[in-house]
């Protein structure tokens, strides 16, 4: 099993633990360092999830393409889609 995504991901929490513990207690962090940390914590969260990968591209491809609103419309291409980028991301 290829875990490099779960250990990217565990190493981009804690980059951000620190922003995100301040920010409990009501402290913004003055690190620029540390706002980006957090902030690219935050996105990889937000686009981690299917259902967030599909809102993305549905509103990235919206009107550039009768074949980018056909292939998201289709559950099943989508999907194939989907599983192709994931490989081929996986595999870099």
């Amino acid at each position: 099993m290829d875990t490099r995504i779960e250990e990217h991901l565990a190493k981009m929490e804690g980059l951000a633990a620190p922003a995100y513990e301040a920010l409990l207690r009501y402290n913004v962090p003055k690190d620029s360092q540390a706002r980006a940390d957090f902030a690219t914590f935050l996105a990889l969260m937000h686009v981690r999830t299917p259902a967030m990968r599909a809102w993305r591209l549905r509103y990235t491809v919206r009107g550039s393409s009768p074949y980018s609103m056909r292939t998201l419309s289709n559950r099943r291409i989508f999907r194939k889609h989907d599983e192709t980028f994931e490989k081929e991301w996986a595999s870099r």
